[in-house]
């Protein structure tokens, strides 16, 4: 669960590594993460990772998961997050939701991910 910064404990990420090792080779993993095998052992064994390493191990994280996710399923997230607020105030939330979401990768100059896409095919912001 993330913290109210927006960043993911770093126990769950060494949870989250840990089951990618048990699936495929610790180097394979190391590659993706962007560290040294040694510090990925020294990570899963229980060292604190620098906040360099942190980035990486989030960002690792965040491509091994979200930005694989299904574009139904993103959609069901976001409506079941969504839902408590009910009909227009859920709908217009959603389209400003996606509105920012797309005005965010805008600047980036990155493509927005397919799933946003999904949702709002036209890019209007409106879902």
């Amino acid at each position: 669960m993330p913290t109210p910064g927006g960043r993911i404990p770093v126990d769950a990420l060494r949870e989250a590594v840990r089951r990618a090792v048990e699936e495929r080779r610790i180097r394979s993993v190391a590659n993706e993460i962007g560290i040294s095998v040694g510090g990925l052992h020294r990570f899963l064994k229980g060292s604190v990772p620098r906040a360099s390493t942190q980035t990486k191990l989030l960002d690792w994280h965040v491509r091994s998961t979200v930005g694989e996710l299904p574009s139904a399923l993103a959609a069901a997230y976001l409506h079941r997050l969504l839902d408590p607020l009910g009909g227009r105030l859920r709908d217009r939330t959603l389209q400003r939701l996606i509105a920012a979401l797309r005005e965010g990768h805008r600047r980036q100059g990155t493509p927005p991910p397919a799933w946003l896409d999904a949702l709002d095919p036209e890019g209007s912001g409106e879902a």
